[in-house]
């Protein structure tokens, strides 16, 4: 099933008006090590949501980075010479590299998350994320950010879907298309309910 276009530039204007990222600089040294690494990547997960919403407090980065063995353990290898070690870390042995990665940083109380692209999907907000023009982190557009919330479906994500939906412009085609594909159309409905009262017509 073909996804309907994008927007990426206007996300990159959106972007470039989302918080200061002085205040999560770690996403940016993360960066650097993924262009060291040539491994290509989007930041998701709670940072990811303060680039669009009103930002809150959260433990750890979350990325998803391409499949891509070779590439992915030189990031780990980068990450222990910066002082991270191994908290958990799944892996079948495929080409494509582990599943999940999760290293820690005791000295510095920092926490990142590696989810490998297994899926078409998990490409293609790889491919749409765009910069900060501030930092040059590769941040996941609004729009899929809701998606994987929607698939996620905890407390936690509740909260960041309004706070998303409140802040963002959403390119709404988009987000009902793979909101049906990952059959989260009920969830999505539900969210877009709760906020129909402050913005009509959502």
């Amino acid at each position: 099933m073909t996804a309907p276009s994008d927007s990426t530039s206007e996300h990159g204007n959106l972007a470039s008006s989302g918080p200061d990222w002085d205040q999560i600089s770690p996403a940016e040294e993360f960066a650097a090590i993924f262009r060291s690494a040539g491994l290509p990547y989007a930041l998701i997960g709670g940072y990811a949501v303060n680039a669009w919403a009103t930002p809150r407090v959260t433990d750890d980065f979350d990325f998803v980075v391409l499949a891509n063995r070779q590439d992915i353990e030189k990031v780990e290898g980068l990450l222990s010479a910066a002082g991270f070690e191994h908290l958990r870390r799944q892996d079948s042995g495929e080409d494509s590299g582990p599943d999940f990665v999760r290293m820690f940083n005791s000295d510095r109380r920092l926490i990142i998350d590696l989810q490998t692209a297994k899926t078409d999907y998990q490409d293609l907000v790889i491919e749409r994320a765009v910069g900060s023009l501030k930092s040059g982190v590769r941040v996941a557009t609004p729009e899929d950010l809701v998606i994987l919330k929607l698939i996620a479906g905890r407390s936690q994500d509740q909260k960041d879907l309004i706070d998303i939906v409140r802040s963002a412009e959403l390119e709404w085609p988009y987000v009902e298309h793979w909101a049906e594909v990952w059959q989260v159309s009920d969830r999505l409905a539900a969210i877009r309910r709760l906020i129909e009262d402050e913005r009509p017509g959502i």
